[in-house]
Formats: structure tokens, C-alpha cells, sequence
């Protein structure tokens, strides 16, 4: 990590560097790779000024602060960039988790001891979260056929799912699927 220190109308000393430096070793943490920080230190009056910017492995982060101590400014201004780390850190891991998430309530558990890949029992099926709010409902009409024949209008109406009565026992529905890897899914009640 390369830190550029800039001081206008003051002098820059060695306890100020080296707090300045504690707080930046300590959001570590939370950017992965710190490549370059630019700290604009700055005295006008009686205000005290710290510009901050850190350049990072996924983007920048600015925090500007003022007040009567040059000390209080940078602690104020290292907790507005710390803020902001923690946040984006967040957002980063809420999403691969929801992504995560959705990617396993939409792709089916197969039983592994199973020799056909395509066809999955309803009973394997695991829904590891309940839909809260339902956008939008849809009436199917259902008709019976066999799944030979269900396959062909899946593929026919390039949907992503197709839903079907089994000609053979007229009680049980079906579903069609395509799957995250390409492949086509059955899905057999009992």
C-alpha cells in the first residue's frame, strides 16, 4: 500500500503520519486490497482539514472532514470511509448469498443414487425458503398427455417450465423444466 501525504499550511509530523497510517491499516478489513491512499491534510484559520481517498481492488472510497483538532479529523473522517467499506462489504456478501440462495431453492436435489440425471422425483425436491409476496399468479390449464408428448410442446413453446396430467393416471400433474445447466428436468407427483 502506497499512502501520498499532502500538507498545506502546516507541517506534517510523524505522530500525525502514523495515526494516520493505524487508521488506514485498520480498515483492511474491510477492502481486500488497499493499492493507494491520497490524505490532504490542510489547516485554514481555525479549521482543520482531512481529505482522504482510497483506491482499491474494487473501486475508491472518499471521505472529507472538518473540525477544530486536527486529530478529531482524521478519527471522523476514517469513520465515514469505515462506514462506507462496511456497507459496500455488506451489500457484496448479502448478494453472493442471495444468489446463492435462489440458485439452490431453483435447481432440485437429486437423489444420488439415481442413473437418470433428467428425471427428478417430487418427493427430493428441497425449498429452503418460502415466498413471502407472490408477484404475479396464473391459471394453467393442464391436458392430458403422455410425457413423450409433453416433452415435444416443452419444446415447442420454448418456455422454461410445462405443466401436464399424466395420460395414464389422469390424478397426477407433472412438470416439465429446463435446468440452470441446459439440461430438461421431469418432475413426477405421486
Amino acid at each position: 500500500m502506497q499512502v501520498n501525504f499532502t500538507a498545506r499550511h502546516m507541517e506534517l509530523t510523524d505522530p500525525l503520519r502514523a495515526h494516520t497510517i493505524d487508521k488506514l491499516d485498520k480498515l483492511q478489513k474491510y477492502m481486500d486490497l488497499i493499492v493507494d491512499a491520497d490524505v490532504k491534510l490542510s489547516v485554514e484559520k481555525y479549521r482543520h482539514k482531512v481529505e482522504v481517498k482510497i483506491k482499491g481492488q474494487h473501486g475508491h472510497v472518499t471521505g472529507t472532514e472538518v473540525s477544530n483538532d486536527m486529530y478529531q479529523s482524521i478519527d471522523r473522517v476514517f469513520d465515514k470511509i469505515e462506514k462506507q467499506l462496511r456497507r459496500r462489504k455488506d451489500r457484496r456478501i448479502n448478494f453472493h448469498r442471495a444468489k446463492t440462495r435462489s440458485d439452490e431453492a431453483a435447481t432440485p436435489v437429486q437423489n444420488p443414487g439415481r442413473t437418470e440425471p433428467e428425471s427428478v422425483d417430487a418427493s427430493t425436491i428441497i425449498w429452503e425458503e418460502v415466498i413471502d409476496e407472490i408477484i404475479e399468479s396464473e391459471v394453467l390449464e393442464t391436458k392430458p398427455m403422455t410425457p413423450e408428448e409433453a416433452l415435444m410442446q416443452f419444446k415447442l413453446l420454448e418456455s422454461d417450465f410445462f405443466v401436464f396430467r399424466d395420460s395414464l393416471t389422469l390424478d397426477h400433474i407433472n412438470v416439465i423444466y429446463r435446468r440452470h445447466d441446459g439440461k430438461i428436468g421431469l418432475i413426477r407427483t405421486s
